[in-house]
This record gives structure tokens, sequence and C-alpha cells, in this order.
């Protein structure tokens, strides 16, 4: 009795390049994947999810997998590496079918850069909220984005009063055309402009500010804001005031 298999053996081998092309495809991407089967040990990890366990393939494979199997929604996992502490890992779980069997297809992305840059930034936002110096933060066209509450203590006006409006709602007619000319042609040029204004509160009182503004640049170097630092001179201009009259009465005496 003889039958003919060719086609079977052909189906085989078909089905031998096929997984072939795709575990390469899969090694060589970037973001780590791992199969995981219904008891939820690993089966399969590419480069990249060796790469984030911090594990040679042969420690990973057949060891339980040990994070819930959350599907439909993204699932933030932390994964401890030896020697290497924490990475905050983002995972989309998806079930598949390999050789016959039921699987889970794991999506895993490092997002510890992305938290570290997240904790830096909140960081720095809570200094500069709680900063002794007004911070203000303005378009290109000097159009108020962000004040800080030293800005709000300072001159008076709250938040809310202040967004979208240009700083010169602030100008008290002292000082000169020529120093904002100045400031304005030395920031646009992405230069960093230091100098004194005197300002006006939005009770009336005018008051001095030692003032230095800097451009901020996007990724490709153009100028997207400007963020000045506004630190109130009030008290020592009264103070050098002082100074000078008494040198000028102690002139006279002499």
């Amino acid at each position: 009795i003889a039958g003919d298999v060719s086609n079977h053996h052909q189906a085989e081998e078909a089905l031998r390049e096929s997984e072939a092309r795709w575990r390469s495809i899969i090694e060589l991407h970037d973001q780590a994947i791992v199969i995981v089967d219904q008891q939820h040990d690993i089966r399969f990890v590419n480069n990249a999810a060796v790469t984030l366990f911090g594990k040679t393939s042969p420690n990973l494979i057949g060891v339980p997998f040990g994070y819930p199997m959350v599907q439909g929604e993204m699932a933030e996992i932390e994964i401890l590496r030896p020697g290497k502490g924490i990475a905050y890992t983002e995972m989309r779980v998806i079930p598949m079918r390999w050789s016959g069997e039921e699987y889970f297809l794991l999506f895993l992305r490092d997002m510890s850069a992305y938290k570290r840059a997240e904790g830096d930034l909140r960081k720095l936002f809570q200094a500069i909220e709680q900063s002794p110096a007004a911070v203000v933060i303005t378009d290109v066209d000097g159009r108020i984005e962000y004040v800080n509450p030293k800005f709000t203590e300072s001159t008076g006006y709250t938040y809310a009063e202040v967004v979208g409006k240009n700083p010169r709602f602030l100008k008290s007619g002292y000082t000169p055309a020529k120093d904002y000319e100045d400031m304005w042609r030395t920031i646009s040029s992405g230069r960093v402009w230091h100098g004194e204004f005197y300002n006006r509160r939005k009770s009336g009182n005018s008051f001095w500010e030692l003032v230095s503004i800097a451009p901020v640049r996007d990724a490709r170097g153009k100028i997207t804001h400007y963020v000045a630092v506004k630190e109130d001179i009030d008290e020592r201009k009264a103070t050098e005031d002082r100074l000078r009259q008494a040198q000028k009465m102690e002139t006279i005496g002499q």
C-alpha cells in the first residue's frame, strides 16, 4: 500500500519556512515579545525581552511569568532585574494559537526612561511652584501661558487674570522704551537677556524687578517659548537710595 505524501511534505516545509520567517521578524523586533502558555509559563522570548528581563533565554523559558494576564487593556508592571533595578513596563496581552494550542502573546514596552523623565519633570514643576522668584512662561508672541504662585503674590494678579495676556500690562511707564527693544532683540536672536524693570502691581504701587529672560527651543532648535525669572528688588533699591542719600548728606556735612 503506497500513498503520495508530496503535498504533506510540501505543507510541512512551508510551515517550517513560515515559522522561521516569523521567528526572524520577532527576534529583530525592538519591542520585548513573550509567549506564555495557559499555565502562565514562558515559552518564548525575543532578544529585546532578554534585555528587558536582564536574564538569558534559557533562564526564562519554562519559568512562571508571574504577572496576571489582563486582556483588552494596557497594564503596567514592574520587572525586578538582577543588579539593574526595576524596569517600569507597559504590557499588552493578546490571545493566540501556536502549534494548535492556546497561548498568550505579550508585548512589553520599557517605560523606565519615561518614568524617570516624568519624575524629573514633577520635581522641576514643584521647584518652580515653590520658587522664591516669580516665573513667567510665554509663547513666542509674548502671550503668558504660565505663572507660578510667587508671581501672583508679587503682582497681586491671579493666574486666570494673566493667562493669555502680554506682560506689558505690568508696565509702569517709567522703564525706557529702549530697554524693551533691547530685550526683544536679545531674546528673539536666541540669547539670554538680563535687566531691571520698574513695573506696577495690581494695587497700583510700583516696584523694581531684576529679570532674566531666556528662549526655550524645541528638538529642532526653533524658539517656541520664553521663560522669565523675576526677583522683587524693591527693598534693595530702597536701601541703595537711602545709602546714596546718606552719602550725599555726609558729603554736604564735610
